[in-house]
């Protein structure tokens, strides 16, 4: 993403005036409403970034052609582990794959799942199901390539398009939805940061959140952030991006749930509290 120089001020004295001169070219989006501020509303920090600019910047760091994505997943609980490999195919927010495998010999998992608008196919025991995706579903959010897609999603999600300004794990951002009422009625939420304009948290009506951090640009005007911070019902799983690529040869067709074969077999373990949080997580979040 262009960086642009720091912000400059400076004063000079003609006679009876002092005069605050601002090189307006040098400034950030940032910068620029917090001036704003400064100069318009100096008691208060009322002034947020349209909500059709803020997405507009948003959906340009997403890409445009197909990706492909490494990842691993981190489970921790009472003292064990487990870890599985995600390979993801990312056309959009339209159309979505996932392939994942346990890294855990001793433990089978096999998820594989198709994901188009706002239905999942999965094939289990050779009987493909078609189902709505999960209220939980975070990925689609990350890869949204127009506005009025983005507020498709936010009304899905039943996130209201009021704005303010925030905080995001220490970050100046600016929160889209309304503040939670308590920790027993939590507001699905979304906090963008309003220089970058990259997602830095989500916040479901359930009261799971994703944290996300470690920003990198593997290809032009693509931003993805290498880890992912899960956390709900008083569990955590870490998502760290291993590889992407662009793809541009995979075709449309790969995404058609008709041509979609690919099995999910998990044969975890039910007495262990680590089984039962990997499946939960695969319920939740994929």
């Amino acid at each position: 993403m262009k960086k642009h120089s720091t912000l400059h001020l400076f004063f000079t004295t003609h006679k009876k005036f002092n005069i605050l001169v601002v090189n307006i070219f040098s400034l950030t989006p940032l910068f620029c409403f917090l001036f704003a501020n400064l100069i318009f509303a100096p008691n208060s920090w009322s002034y947020v970034l349209p909500l059709p600019f803020l997405l507009k910047k948003a959906v340009s760091t997403t890409g445009k052609s197909t990706l492909q994505i490494e990842q691993e997943v981190t489970f921790n609980q009472n003292g064990e582990s487990f870890k599985t490999h995600e390979l993801w195919f990312i056309e959009g927010d339209k159309n979505q794959k996932i392939t994942a495998q346990s890294l855990d010999a001793t433990k089978t998992l096999v998820y594989n799942a198709l994901y188009n608008s706002k239905f999942k196919t999965t094939l289990t025991n050779k009987n493909k199901s078609a189902e709505l995706v999960s209220s939980e579903y975070f990925q689609k959010l990350l890869f949204i390539r127009s506005v009025p897609s983005f507020l498709e999603h936010l009304k899905l999600h039943q996130i209201t398009t009021n704005t303010r300004l925030s905080k995001a794990d220490g970050l100046i951002a600016i929160a889209i939805g309304d503040p939670s009422k308590s920790d027993q009625t939590p507001s699905a939420q979304i906090w963008i940061d309003p220089e970058q304009f990259l997602i830095r948290k989500i916040k479901f009506s359930t009261g799971s959140q994703i944290r996300f951090s470690n920003y990198f640009s593997p290809m032009k005007d693509v931003y993805i952030a290498k880890t992912q911070l899960i956390e709900w019902a008083g569990n955590k799983a870490v998502v760290q991006i291993k590889n992407v690529t662009a793809k541009p040869t995979t075709t449309i067709q790969s995404f058609y749930p008709q041509n979609f074969e690919s099995m999910t077999e998990m044969n975890l373990n039910p007495t262990q509290k680590i089984s039962i949080l990997v499946e939960d997580f695969y319920k939740r979040f994929r």
